[in-house]
């Protein structure tokens, strides 16, 4: 009993150092539907969000780049509100020509927004520009794609390094561009397929999108958008409450509370976890690791910070039980145990040990008041942890994904389940050519390779088991919950998020608009 209240004082004071308050239950938020008519067709809604750390989505996509770009651009495949992937621009499937070479059909009477028409040309370009070198891409989805050619206006013959039977599901963030594209970080480059086109992008403030009109679909009811850059979580609430934006992503479960139009994703879109570098920086011992584990609630983190209603305590998995490539066979070893934790960091002669740690502020939910948690529980073991905050989300970005021998010894972080399967997870956080990764496992490499290459996804599932046990086992990271996405809408606003948060995008063009009341 009084580990628990130890912890509970622990939580409580990492609540107040963060400004967060105490955690949501699991009553917090309600969902209300609008009351009155629909809006007139010419609806505009206001978005707070973050700022993308780039707006080349070949380099990378975050989640501002997503609020702000996510609708402009399209991509071959996409989740749908199930979480199957389904095709976008592709017509079909890939087609297996042999074990490293697939062709894919793409849909007619596809135009982006100038008018230039979507083909294999757009297709094989966007393709072999995402995996140049040059492009410095950190999409690991694409790691494992060796390039593409046009076979035909209608069909594009993509060439992968290993056999890739989940090639749809690595495509759905390459976004297509034109093949005259130079620079789309430039506004007037900014030009895609999807429902809408680039008003304005301007750094520092925000983005204005508007409906385009060569759009092959419907026409959504919200025809522009105007997304705020506003990088402080509690002002981006505070906005929402004073009727100044309509949708807010990612608030808390206590922000939830104050707020009369609240939606959250159907189950756990979310992993949250501290990358361990498990290379350099005094985090090599694996007993320093496992004590790490032992040493953090993270039910307690759940239930105080979060609610039972929004989060759950993680396996040893990268992304959420029940994506793709999990299962129920890979044992979570570490239960708290702050014994056990200060007997293993004594095993490992790390008493007193400086350890420095980065955090995000605001670009997770409850980023900072999780990361101070997670400090103070491995302070009360024995470890000295020298916790930052890092802020926009750029800086943040560029310590995540340094290369391994100079990451930071621990990163709070999160992965979202994009692709309703742990092998963008693997090839990001557990394979030693992954970008964010700071993980060397030979053995984990070959799994990996083994598992995301095999032919019968369903019977591989014992390769991804082991090679999910072993890196569990060497506690390459500390896993700590995973949780749905909270969004805070307006009462004017009705949407319903599918499985994942984001997808490729919010969705405006799903969203319906009611009359001011």
């Amino acid at each position: 009993m009084r580990r628990k209240v130890v912890l509970t004082a622990v939580l409580a004071a990492a609540l107040v150092a963060a400004g967060c308050g105490g955690g949501g239950g699991s009553g917090a938020g309600t969902t209300s539907s609008p009351q009155g008519s629909l809006a007139g067709p010419d609806q505009s809604i206001v978005v707070a969000g973050v700022e993308p750390a780039q707006v080349d989505f070949h380099k990378n996509v975050d989640n501002g780049g997503r609020l702000s770009l996510g609708e402009v651009y399209e991509t071959l495949y996409i989740a749908d509100k199930s979480g199957q992937i389904v095709p976008l621009l592709a017509d079909g499937q890939p087609t297996r020509v042999d074990d490293t070479t697939y062709d894919i059909k793409l849909k007619t009477g596809v135009t982006f927004s100038d008018g230039t028409p979507f083909n294999a040309d757009s297709a094989a370009f966007s393709i072999n520009r995402v995996v140049s070198p040059a492009i410095a891409t950190q999409l690991a989805d694409v790691s494992t794609i060796a390039g593409a050619e046009k076979i035909d206006d209608t069909t594009v013959r993509v060439k992968t390094k290993t056999a890739s039977p989940l090639l749809a599901n690595r495509l759905m963030t390459t976004a297509m561009y034109r093949p005259t594209t130079t620079d789309p970080t430039k506004p007037d480059q900014i030009i895609g397929t999807g429902p809408y086109k680039v008003v304005s992008y301007t750094p520092g403030t925000g983005t204005k999108i508007t409906y385009n009109e060569k759009y092959r679909g419907e026409k959504p009811q919200v025809t522009n958008v105007e997304v705020r850059f506003i990088p402080d979580a509690g002002t981006r609430v505070q906005a929402i409450s004073a009727g100044e934006v309509d949708v807010v992503p990612e608030i808390t479960p206590l922000e939830a509370k104050g707020l009369q139009n609240v939606v959250a994703t159907s189950k756990p879109a979310w992993s949250a976890f501290v990358r361990l570098n498990t290379l350099t920086g005094g985090t090599e011992d694996v007993k320093l690791r496992q004590a790490m584990n032992y040493a953090v609630d993270r039910d307690a983190i759940v239930k105080q910070v979060f609610g039972e209603q929004y989060a759950s305590a993680s396996q040893c998995t990268p992304l959420p039980m029940g994506t793709g490539g999990t299962s129920s066979n890979v044992k979570m070893p570490y239960t708290y145990d702050p014994e056990k934790a200060k007997q293993l960091v004594a095993e490992a002669g790390a008493n007193g040990r400086t350890i420095e740690m980065i955090s995000s502020s605001g670009a997770f939910t409850e980023d900072r008041a999780v990361a101070e948690i997670v400090a103070q529980s491995l302070n009360s073991i024995g470890l000295k942890i020298n916790l930052q905050y890092l802020s926009p989300f750029s800086v943040y970005s560029a310590q995540l994904i340094k290369s391994q021998n100079n990451a930071p010894p621990m990163t709070f972080a999160g992965m979202v389940d994009s692709r309703s399967h742990v092998d963008r997870a693997l090839q990001n956080y557990y394979s030693s050519s992954g970008p964010p990764s700071a993980f060397n496992d030979p053995e984990v490499d070959t799994l990996i390779t083994e598992a995301t290459s095999a032919a019968d996804q369903q019977a591989a599932q014992p390769v991804y088991d082991r090679l999910l046990q072993r890196a569990c086992d060497e506690a390459a990271y500390i896993y700590l919950f995973d949780y749905k996405t909270i969004f805070g809408l307006s009462p004017r606003i009705k949407w319903e998020p599918g499985v994942d948060s984001f997808g490729w995008n919010l969705r405006y063009d799903q969203m319906q608009v009611y009359e001011d009341r």
